[in-house]
């Protein structure tokens, strides 16, 4: 039986709920940006071809005008804002029994709550803004797996991050 296990649930989620408001109250905004998604090209058929539905029709055998004959596009990259606990200092960083990487300066490790989760391990990297707001903006890209963590219901995950040079 571990220690855990003698601790009733209601204090337990007491705990997390004091733990969420932390995030909530003293977090900072991280901004997570996600990487680019190419889509099928919406004007041709194998970026020679009109389809005769798009909105820039070109000769046939000519390179479509919107994709250069490439069939397929870019759309802009999308980034969306959480709100995290961040530690920069890798003497704050909250130890945990897998962390066996040398800390050392660059380093960043964010706890956020665990509905975030998705959006942290879908996204490439991310920006945080550090010292004189929107004077300093620093990038940052993950550093292995997000860890859960919590007392007993693990409702927060760990995640680390090295700076982008």
């Amino acid at each position: 039986m571990a220690i855990f296990d003698l601790i009733p649930l209601s204090t337990i989620q007491l705990h997390e709920q004091v733990a969420s408001d932390f995030i909530r109250d003293l977090g900072k905004t991280v901004t997570l940006h996600y990487p680019a998604i190419r889509i099928t090209c919406p004007n041709c058929y194998g970026g020679y071809t009109y389809n005769g539905t798009g909105p820039n029709p070109f000769p046939q055998g000519q390179p479509c005008s919107i994709c250069g004959g490439t069939n397929n596009i870019a759309q802009a990259p999308e980034s969306e804002d959480i709100t995290c606990m961040v530690y920069m200092n890798p003497k704050d960083f909250i130890q945990y029994q897998d962390l066996t990487m040398q800390l050392q300066d660059g380093l960043m490790q964010i706890r956020g709550k665990m509905s975030d989760l998705i959006k942290v391990q879908r996204c490439n990297s991310c920006t945080v803004v550090a010292g004189i707001e929107g004077i300093q903006t620093m990038v940052w890209q993950k550093l292995g797996e997000a860890i859960p963590y919590g007392v007993r219901l693990q409702s927060e995950f760990l995640q680390t991050w090295k700076r982008k040079p």
